[in-house]
Formats: structure tokens, sequence, C-alpha cells
């Protein structure tokens, strides 16, 4: 027994070791949503409220400007000019030639509904879980011709009534230059940390149209795992799933 207590210690220790050594890491993530034919519910558990990193939302925001119909489905970043170092400050969104899921992108389409939201990455330097900044995540369709009054249980009736064309009666007449806030299909963040691990915290919301006068429901991902470098990982409900890689850069 006590043989095996030391080969477990050395085995956690060499790879603990082996992750330490290694300070960078590209994080891929692929989002899919797909069709939910389950009566599965959840508890209302509203979003961290905590700082974000807008990375993500701002190359969301510059490739897509307001007013946006949908997300695009691939969120990269650019190639850097000649002779620069486009690591000299992480966070930073993959190029395109280094996202590396492509192949396992198209696959998730053959999900029964399934439909990519989202294939994006971003390098970074983990930090303890204590001081690891999330990355906001928004994808999908533009819903804002919805008004949502905050997360519920799926299945469970929600205050969505259509945003009126006209001003009523005694109302300040709406500014046409003002655009109106995207409210994206999916929202939510995802913390990747290193305390000897690799650490995921993950929150995202779905939101999904159930037709015309039918409420607005939101179906919940939570999830919380100790991952290993360049293995596929893959957390989902009913609803969605997201596909993960996290390979050592240096």
């Amino acid at each position: 027994m006590q043989k095996l207590l030391k080969g477990w210690v050395l085995l956690t220790a060499l790879v603990s070791s082996q992750l330490m050594a290694s300070t960078v890491f590209d994080v891929e993530v692929v989002i899919v949503a797909r069709q939910d034919a389950s009566n599965e519910t959840w508890p209302p558990r509203p979003l961290p409220d905590g700082k974000t990193n807008p990375l993500l939302l701002d190359a969301i925001n510059a490739q897509c400007p307001p007013p946006c119909a949908a997300v695009p489905q691939t969120i990269v970043g650019s190639v850097p000019d000649a002779g620069t170092d486009d690591d000299s400050q992480l966070p930073r969104l993959l190029r395109p030639d280094e996202l590396k899921l492509n192949d396992a992108a198209s696959r998730l389409t053959g999900l029964p509904g399934g439909r990519v939201l989202l294939h994006t990455g971003w390098r970074l330097a983990p930090k303890q879980p204590r001081y690891a900044t999330p990355m906001a995540v928004e994808a999908g369709r533009d819903l804002g011709s919805y008004v949502l009054s905050q997360p519920v249980a799926e299945n469970t009736a929600v205050d969505v009534s259509a945003a009126p064309a006209e001003p009523q009666a005694g109302e300040a007449p709406v500014d046409a230059t003002v655009m109106p806030a995207m409210v994206p299909e999916l929202a939510g963040q995802i913390q990747v940390a290193l305390d000897h691990y690799l650490l995921v915290d993950m929150a995202l919301d779905l939101k999904t149209v159930q037709g015309d006068g039918q409420p607005l429901l939101v179906k919940t991902l939570r999830q919380k795992r100790r991952l290993k470098s360049g293995e596929w990982h893959y957390f989902d409900n009913p609803a969605m799933g997201v596909l993960m890689q996290i390979r050592p850069v240096r």
C-alpha cells in the first residue's frame, strides 16, 4: 500500500511539474447548440457578476458592429506585422492558423439539430483561480427584439415582449441614433486557471425562443473541471455542448 501511495505522489508531482514548466497555453473552444428533446429543467442561476476580460467581445464588436443580427461563428485575432511579437500582451485571440479544431467543429454539426454558435480561442498565461479573470463570451443570434426579465428554469414562463415600434402616449420619442444593445443567444464566461492542475470554470446561458407568443427559456451550463493539457474535453447539457482543448505553448 505504501508503494502505491509513493507511486501516486511521484506521478502527481511529475504531472504538476510538467504543467508548471509550461506557463503559456492556447485555449480553443467550440460551442454548439443542439436539439433538446428532454424535459430537464434547471433552477434559476444568474451569471457571476465579477470582472471579466472583454477581449472576445471587443473582437465581436469590431467584426460585426451594431446592429449585428448574429455573432460570426468564428472569431479570431489578426496576423501580426512582420518582426513584431504578438505575445507581448496576453491574453490575445488565436489567429486562424492557430485553430486546431476545425474538423471537430464540422463534425459537431452532425448532432441532432447541431449548430455551431462559436469557434474561437485565446492564448494566455494562466494565474491561480483567485487571480484569474474569466473571458466574457457571447455567441449566436441577436434576440434583442425580446425583453428578458431574469434567468429562469427551463420551461418556466418569462416576461417576454416585443419592443414597441412607436412611443406610447406621454413617452419621449425614441432616439433613432441610439443602437439597442444586443441580446445574444448565448452569453457567459469561461475561466482558465492554473494551480498544480489546469482548472476550468464555465458559466454559460443559452436563450431559446419557442415560437410566437411562447416564453423565452434560459438553459444553463455551470461546470468546473480539472483538465489535462492537450486532451479534448467536452462539457454539455441537453441543449448545448462545449468542446475545449488547452495546449501548452511554452
